[in-house]
């Protein structure tokens, strides 16, 4: 999928705020944007879209008082009673209005039309928001009355906050797979996480695609800043993936991260100090922060949110979450995200299809708008996967849906050419193996069904064992070289299982 760009400035002061399409295929464009509520509602109604948010998340909550389990920001706030969800869609219809007015809507329209007249390409919605307190929005939730959708769940349409820089990023060259450092970080003295229970949620997410060999997950043993600092040294990692807790600092006004200090207490790292860190690792290109509040910005500086921080030409991607987020979605987000990234997919496109995979067994959840995408990416790629690498990963698919019915031909076509090569005149006993199929899967359904693997391991050696002994006892009496079509067969079944065997652990990274 190629993009064209959709930028939109917003800028000035409220309650006129100026809006400029400063990129288009229909053009440039401008208009007035004024919020559908003013000053004194504005809290509040940024209030009720994150208890709509809560609500929708139902039991699969993770603030406290619901699911027991702790939250995750650092300001401690419990919502009360919360409106229904169809309030984020009437939220996202007012907010889409209040932008989208006269020239605006018709150059969005106009460039709507022209990349549909064209196939695989979208249209790339980039926010450049210069007030900051307009960047406090749930901009993600904006909703097109016109297509009756969110324009963020639509990968026609993909919704990223830009941040102008001087200079352009690049996307990283790698091979068949990503490498991602996971940091999991529970102070003591803050609400306690269930660290093995997070390392599992994000295991669980990448569990088939470390099985494939597309991605490699390294876990930092400790959780001091210090031991960040000391990985990021050693390793060469793509992508970094927090979990723990979050918050922001008034005073500051900067977004911190909890990391912790020797003795296991909160140690809390301003955005910036853990921007230095990320930005001198060479080889990364996103962070994701599933840690409450990591998305939300002072009212005096727009780039005070930890992840608005953290973006830049070295770091061109983060993802944080400005409302906490339920496991289920969490890991739906977080397999689908890594998946698309590593088949090369622009990021925006692959948040915008972890978004509709939040959805999944949660139709009516309004978590999908949780995170939010900084990007700096001119084109949202962040990683070039090679050519070969891409065939590679057609072989191992190819492989994976097929390898059953090769496990069951291999030995019967393995003992076929082994009797060609030793009688190139007998083909007769060639044409003799064709009746031995059905017998050889019949096998193979017995093996599978009721010895399991594990003894298929410990059986098919076996075999080898045997045909070694008797063509050994063979050769020690001077009998002909040539074997007869039983041994043949041993020795193809035996060869072909190992051969598989080695496909399936070096070509699919199979453990079965």
């Amino acid at each position: 999928m190629e993009y064209a760009d959709f930028e939109i400035r917003i800028s000035g002061t409220g309650p006129d705020y100026a809006v400029s399409v400063v990129r288009s295929p229909a053009g440039e464009a401008s208009g007035t944007m004024r919020l559908p509520f003013d000053a004194t509602e504005f809290d509040q109604e940024l209030s009720n879209v994150e208890r709509a948010v809560s609500q929708s998340r139902g039991s699969r909550a993770v603030a406290a008082g619901e699911s027991g389990s702790p939250r995750r920001d650092l300001v401690g706030a419990s919502p009360e009673e919360t409106p229904a969800p169809l309030m984020v869609e009437a939220f996202g219809k007012k907010l889409f209005e209040s932008m989208f007015v006269g020239d605006v809507e018709m150059a969005y329209r106009r460039s709507k039309d022209q990349m549909r007249a064209t196939e695989d390409t979208g249209l790339r919605v980039r926010l450049w928001i210069e007030t900051p307190e307009l960047s406090k929005l749930p901009w993600e939730f904006l909703y097109d009355e016109g297509t009756r959708d969110y324009i963020g769940l639509s990968t026609k349409t993909p919704l990223v906050r830009y941040l102008e820089s001087e200079e352009t990023p690049r996307a990283l060259s790698i091979g068949t797979s990503l490498s991602i450092l996971a940091m999991v970080a529970s102070p003591t003295d803050r609400p306690t996480l269930d660290v093995a229970a997070e390392r599992r949620r994000i295991e669980a997410a990448v569990a088939d695609m470390r099985q494939k060999g597309r991605l490699k997950i390294t876990w930092l043993k400790g959780s001091t800043y210090l031991d960040l600092q000391e990985e990021m040294r050693t390793g060469k990692y793509h992508i970094f993936h927090f979990v723990g807790h979050g918050g922001f600092d008034e005073q500051a006004e900067e977004g911190v991260l909890a990391f912790t200090n020797e003795e296991g207490k909160t140690d809390l790292m301003g955005a910036k100090t853990v921007a230095r860190l990320l930005k001198d690792h060479q080889s990364l290109r996103l962070a994701v922060l599933n840690s409450c509040l990591g998305a939300r910005a002072s009212d005096s500086d727009v780039f005070s949110s930890t992840a608005a921080t953290l973006v830049g030409p070295d770091l061109p991607a983060v993802v944080a979450m400005q409302y906490e987020i339920s496991d289920d979605a969490a890991i739906g987000f977080s397999r689908t995200l890594y998946d698309a990234l590593a088949d090369g997919m622009p990021v925006d496109f692959a948040v915008t299809e972890a978004r509709k995979a939040m959805i999944s067994g949660a139709q009516q959840s309004t978590e999908w708008g949780t995170p939010v995408l900084h990007m700096l990416s001119p084109d949202g790629v962040l990683f070039n996967v090679p050519w070969w690498a891409r065939s590679w990963a057609a072989i191992r698919k190819f492989c994976e849906e097929w390898w059953e019915a090769w496990l069951v031909l291999a030995p019967v076509i393995t003992a076929g050419l082994v009797s060609a090569v030793v009688d190139p005149d007998d083909f007769g006993l060639a044409l003799a193996l064709a009746p031995l199929i059905p017998a050889w899967l019949l096998t193979w359904f017995f093996l599978r069904g009721v010895l399991r693997a594990r003894a298929v391991h410990a059986i098919v050696p076996l075999w080898m064992g045997m045909a070694s002994l008797i063509h050994l006892f063979r050769a020690a009496q001077a009998q002909p070289a040539v074997p007869p079509w039983w041994e043949a067969m041993l020795w193809g079944f035996g060869v072909g299982w190992l051969t598989l065997q080695i496909v399936k652990r070096w070509l699919m990274k199979s453990p079965d």
